[in-house]
């Protein structure tokens, strides 16, 4: 498996666990505050200090995106770090 297989691989598995998680997390917060609109629960997704784990998540995600999208290919050091 190639650098860009193997990035392409671990990204889809991350986004696989970030919408897992993020269902969880609005599953949990419903059962104890009622329904949520999306843009309620956006809001605290991005905004709320409970969530700053997720989006420390999020940007693990970003970063793998812009190391897909680096015109110069990816080195194995880079998927490595």
């Amino acid at each position: 498996m190639n650098n860009i297989e193997k990035l392409k691989a671990a990204r889809q598995t991350l986004l696989l666990l970030h919408k897992l998680l993020i269902d969880r997390e609005r599953e949990l917060i419903e059962g104890i505050e009622g329904p949520l609109t999306h843009g309620a629960f956006l809001g605290m997704l991005l905004n709320d200090p409970d969530f700053q784990w997720l989006r420390r998540f999020s940007s693990a995600i970003a970063e793998v995106d812009e190391l897909l999208a680096a015109k110069d290919g990816v080195s194995g050091e880079m998927v490595d770090a």
